[in-house]
């Protein structure tokens, strides 16, 4: 679906907006360019409770999976923390359990994308995270 150009807005700002586009899905092939496809496939497990673990160890190189991989890790303590505690009373346990399965299916597709981005609260701590995983080989 195309969108009508708007008789109000001047034809350049129609067209810098055309080039913005452009240029935004330029960029956004570029990195799905530089980010394999088994990679991403990856680090979308990562999100998936204790599976975290699994960009953090694997792609011990890789900037996109360390970056995921901490940010995943730090939800998967934050939801195990809140399952643990369980101080929700029901109506609110059923929001945060809708809250938690939106949060792990956005990150999923997102990271499958190959997109960076931010869950707000966890990001922060998964930040101050430092994970220095060696092998034995690389320990010896």
């Amino acid at each position: 679906m195309t969108e009508k150009p708007d008789k109000d807005v001047p034809e350049e700002l129609q067209q810098a907006k055309k080039s913005k586009e452009l240029a935004a899905q330029k960029a956004q092939d570029e990195l799905d360019k530089l980010i394999p496809p088994g990679e991403r496939m990856l680090v979308a497990l990562g999100y998936i409770s204790f599976l975290c673990i699994l960009p953090l160890v694997l792609l011990r190189e890789s900037k996109f999976a360390q970056y995921h991989g901490r940010q995943a890790l730090v939800l998967a303590v934050f939801i195990y923390f809140l399952d643990f505690i369980q101080i929700f009373p029901a109506t609110i346990a059923s929001v945060y359990t809708i809250v938690k399965t939106v949060v792990v299916i956005y990150s999923i597709y997102w990271s499958f994308k190959g997109q960076y981005f931010k869950i707000p609260v966890v990001y922060p701590m998964s930040e101050r995270i430092q994970i220095n995983i060696k092998s034995a080989h690389e320990a010896a």
